[in-house]
């Protein structure tokens, strides 16, 4: 949007410039559905200034808009300044006429936002090119030290793209990938380091707002488990966000998320399908260091609001302690219960029911002991299981 405040804003010089009033003050001139009101001389050189309450940028409204321009018919100098999402936007450029081109020449734009969704951001680009026909390339950055709208801290955007009018549209092709870094995004969950691929492939302009761009992250903190390095595809959507092709480490292992929707808050109706989590780490988790074990797990999570419901088998054989049960098990249960003091299994399954049924989750085993040589196979009811999903999701949910 910055980088067509300048074109548009000597379009509307030029269109002032050619009425035939030689002096005005305060007269108002119609320039494309916009109506100025225009104040200065325009011959023999160009010295005036205009001003609109709205002035429409695409799909943007600049609000208070003030353009002022001087020179001459050969080359004009004219800048522009608006207010728009809490920001003040100043675009300046000379524009001289060459052949029958016409080029801008020390175009620059700069945005400043002291309030509103994008405080604290300030943007500063250089443009060079041309205006007829539209060939600009814009380079500069977007920083933030801090980006309340993202939750985001340290954001750096280096710029460096060409803009111009393809088959009638705006196209923005970028000379160096749009990538934009963060030092944190926080929240109840903080992604560290994260990255956002916004574009490095030509698009054009409307389509660049509503695409999906790639985010990554090092590792995510502040929650009951801790997760790893990450990734997924983000994308506005009419009253939301989308997300894609999300995976992340956990527990040693990977979780892939089915694509879902942000609304509002809470999480979405989705389903995580997990691969080669550890045995070890779900065990502490859910199982309130009573139970250990070695093995990986496999298994899907369907999230509806909560953890609807959970299925986790483990991929071989491994190895479960079970403590604390000698004094819940009748006497007739203690060899039981000392042969899961140290367990091999060659099948494991851990599952957690939908709401309201009880037990909430369960691990069966089946196996042999090794200091109790003897074969179980076993139901063990486990509790917290679904108090720690549901509390791991309530916060990424917010």
């Amino acid at each position: 949007m910055l980088a067509l405040v300048v074109p548009r804003a000597l379009a509307i010089v030029a269109a002032i410039a050619s009425h035939a009033h030689v002096a005005c003050s305060r007269c108002t001139v119609d320039v494309a559905g916009t109506r100025m009101i225009v104040s200065g001389t325009l011959a023999p050189d160009i010295e005036l200034t205009a001003y609109t309450p709205t002035w429409k940028v695409g799909t943007v409204a600049l609000r208070d808009v003030v353009i002022q321009a001087h020179g001459s018919t050969a080359a004009i100098h004219a800048c522009a300044a608006g207010t728009v999402a809490g920001a003040r936007v100043v675009a300046c450029g000379l524009v001289a006429r060459h052949g029958g081109e016409l080029r801008v020449a020390g175009g620059r734009a700069r945005f400043t936002a002291t309030t509103g969704p994008l405080a604290g951001t300030a943007l500063d680009v250089e443009l060079a090119g041309t205006l007829s026909p539209l060939a600009l390339e814009i380079t500069g950055h977007a920083r933030a030290h801090a980006l309340p709208i993202a939750h985001a801290t340290g954001v750096e955007l280096p710029i460096d793209v060409r803009l111009e009018r393809v088959n009638g549209a705006i196209a923005l092709a970028p000379l160096a990938p749009l990538v934009a870094h963060a030092a944190s995004v926080d929240g109840d969950v903080r992604l560290v380091e994260p990255v956002l691929v916004l574009a490095d492939a030509p698009t054009t302009l409307d389509a660049f707002a509503h695409a999906p761009h790639a985010l990554r992250w090092v590792r995510a903190t502040g929650l009951p488990v801790e997760l790893g390095a990450g990734s997924a595809t983000v994308q506005l959507v009419p009253g939301g966000v989308r997300i894609a092709k999300a995976t992340l480490a956990a527990l040693g292992g990977d979780v892939a998320i089915d694509p879902f929707e942000l609304r509002g808050t809470g999480m979405p109706k989705t389903m995580l399908h997990l691969h080669g989590l550890a045995l070890a780490r779900v065990l502490d988790t859910v199982g309130r260091g009573h139970v250990h074990g070695t093995g990986l797990l496999d298994g899907d999570v369907e999230l509806e609001g909560g953890v609807a419901s959970a299925s986790l088998r483990a991929r071989g054989r491994g190895d479960v302690q079970v403590h604390g049960l000698g004094g819940t098990l009748g006497n007739e249960l203690r060899r039981v219960s000392s042969a899961l003091e140290d367990f091999t299994y060659d099948r494991l399954a851990l599952i957690v029911r939908p709401p309201g049924n009880e037990p909430e989750s369960t691990l069966v085993l089946h196996g042999r002991g090794k200091h109790v040589p003897q074969e179980l196979e076993l139901t063990v009811h486990l509790r917290g299981a679904r108090t720690a999903a549901r509390s791991l999701v309530a916060r990424i949910g917010r």
